[in-house]
């Protein structure tokens, strides 16, 4: 499947920028059209109005808005309010006004002292500025877009670690487009020539790749084929080295955890990857975020608070997050708060295809960045009412051949696997034989009911092989069959006893020591309850015959809507 993306939010801004002060014709293509962008060209309208002495410009909650008008309000020799929704009056600006005032611009606190709104008067002189890195790489970026309209050369020095530093080198990529170089040394001093002006050019502008790690990770997830036409391989957007960093942790459930993880320079992308965390079977560490907590929303506590709801163990830091995943344990009925935040919305509708009943508060607010989000969502998973989204629920007696057909047809429909034996041993700690022997039929026949509910809630579009009598239980036959289609595998009673033999991985179901007659007497009892499950009864012969059967049969069993 191919997915198209919008055009990238923090190129787009920039781009429109460039262009709207390069006068004459410039022509952009696969610009984004979404909240932040018309706000943005709103504001470059107003700002570059000649009749308009006291521009007004109201910036929403896009901080590349308020930041980059800023700076850019600086250049001219007339008064400038900007302001912002209530969430943009709490994300400060004080360094970047500090910054130019050193330019010699005039910046006026109307409210709180080092937030919007703000009034700024030009111009901007130039000369020596210095400016904190370690907050928002915007501040920087705001300067540079505004140099080449100061009225003489100006050298900016970063104060401590730069924060984002893909960020700022996409900016000066777009300036370089647009006819202005920025000379500098590493990360620390910044040149920009006096009056050197944007030039008008055609510039086409790349998907968006922050947008793209929900995709990679809907890929991860349910094993999708999945691909992006429009984002380069050489891309400008530091969030599209995620793509690597999502192939990393596999497919499937349980993911792998990361380990500790340093994604300063790409923080949108933190989000997606912090969500897969909480399925991963382990513990990942995020350091290098504390920018998110004066983002669109404190993603910090934000994420930290949606994950928790859901079932992951998470503890904040100062700089991110330890995510301990709990793949198997996850809430199905959770609400979703999103902070009015567009891409708290967009992680947990990329887990909404393992989790379909969450409940996503304010969906709307993806309008931000990417306003197809929920189409494209649906487009991939085909919607978590379709036939395409049932499991298949593979169960038979033991040694029938459940689990090594399962995985074969997981892997070629690439889907997920589950096996429910398996899980509980993992639970456990111990083989089922040893279950049983510690505890007793009982108290596992409990587990199993529990696993089989879990499944049943959170899982959709996977394979799941059972155990030989999950599904004699009514309970966990209807919890499974609600979201799912059952192949009933069966096999002569003399092959099932020659493939166990001797295998003391599994108790005695009877108390009896002879496989044969145990075998026999077990299929005596639950052959009824077998067959009222399945949708569809495949008697072995061969693998290779069986699992082209069972593949053709599921193939059948999906596009059956009940």
């Amino acid at each position: 499947m191919n997915i198209r993306l919008p055009g990238s939010k923090s190129i787009t801004n920039r781009a429109l920028l460039c262009a709207s002060f390069a006068g004459g014709r410039s022509k952009l293509t696969n610009v984004l059209d979404s909240d932040d962008t018309k706000v943005m060209k709103k504001g470059l309208a107003l700002l570059l109005d000649k009749g308009n002495k006291h521009p007004q410009i109201f910036c929403g909650n896009s901080g590349t808005t308020l930041r980059f008008l800023t700076a850019m309000a600086a250049t001219f020799q007339k008064t400038t309010v900007l302001t912002g929704d209530k969430r943009m009056l709490e994300r400060p600006i004080g360094d970047l006004a500090s910054s130019l005032r050193q330019l010699g611009a005039r910046v006026d606190f109307l409210n709180k002292k080092n937030f919007p709104p703000i009034r700024v008067t030009g111009p901007l002189r130039g000369g020596h500025a210095n400016v904190r890195g370690d907050i928002s790489s915007q501040y920087l970026s705001a300067l540079l877009l505004s140099l080449p309209y100061a009225q003489s050369k100006t050298t900016i020095e970063i104060a401590g670690a730069l924060l984002s530093k893909p960020y700022v080198d996409m900016t000066i990529s777009v300036m370089k487009s647009f006819g202005v170089r920025v000379k500098r040394n590493g990360y620390k001093t910044f040149e920009v020539s006096g009056n050197s002006r944007y030039q008008p050019t055609s510039y086409e502008i790349e998907g968006d790749a922050s947008s793209a790690t929900y995709i990679w990770g809907l890929a991860a997830l349910t094993g999708r084929d999945i691909s992006i036409s429009n984002i380069p391989k050489q891309s400008l957007q530091p969030d599209a080295k995620a793509a690597q960093l999502i192939r990393s942790i596999g497919i499937g459930l349980p993911l792998k955890p990361l380990g500790t993880i340093n994604l300063s320079d790409m923080p949108d992308a933190s989000l997606t990857i912090a969500t897969l965390a909480a399925v991963a079977s382990g513990t990942t560490i995020f350091t290098g975020l504390q920018s998110l907590a004066v983002k669109e929303s404190d993603r910090l506590t934000a994420m930290s608070t949606e994950l928790k709801k859901i079932g992951a163990k998470v503890k904040q830091r100062k700089d991110g997050w330890e995510i301990i995943g709990s793949p198997f344990l996850l809430s199905n009925k959770a609400i979703i708060k999103t902070y009015n935040d567009h891409r708290i919305a967009m992680c947990f509708g990329m887990l909404k295809s393992i989790l379909p009943k969450l409940r996503i508060q304010n969906p709307s607010c993806v309008k931000k960045t990417y306003p197809n989000f929920w189409r494209d969502i649906k487009k991939i998973t085909g919607g978590v009412t379709s036939p395409s989204a049932y499991n298949i629920v593979i169960t038979g007696m033991r040694g029938s051949g459940k689990s090594k057909l399962g995985r074969m047809l997981a892997g070629k429909m690439r889907r997920n696997f589950y096996d429910i034996d398996k899980i509980i041993e993992g639970r456990e700690g111990m083989t089922v034989a040893d279950i049983v022997a510690h505890h007793g039929w009982s108290y596992f026949r409990s587990v199993e009911r529990s696993v089989a509910a879990e499944l049943g809630r959170n899982v959709t579009a996977s394979v799941i092989s059972t155990g030989g009598g999950t599904l004699i239980d009514p309970r966990n036959s209807r919890a499974l069959r609600a979201r799912g289609k059952v192949v009933l595998l069966i096999e002569s009673i003399k092959k099932l006893s020659a493939r166990i033999g001797k295998n003391t991985h599994r108790p005695a179901l009877l108390g009896n020591n002879n496989p044969v007659q145990e075998l026999e007497k077990v299929w005596k009892q639950r052959k009824k309850r077998y067959l009222q499950a399945a949708d569809c009864v495949i008697k072995r012969t061969t693998l290779a015959a069986d699992l082209s059967r069972l593949k053709t049969a599921s193939q059948h069993l999906l596009l059956w809507d009940r």
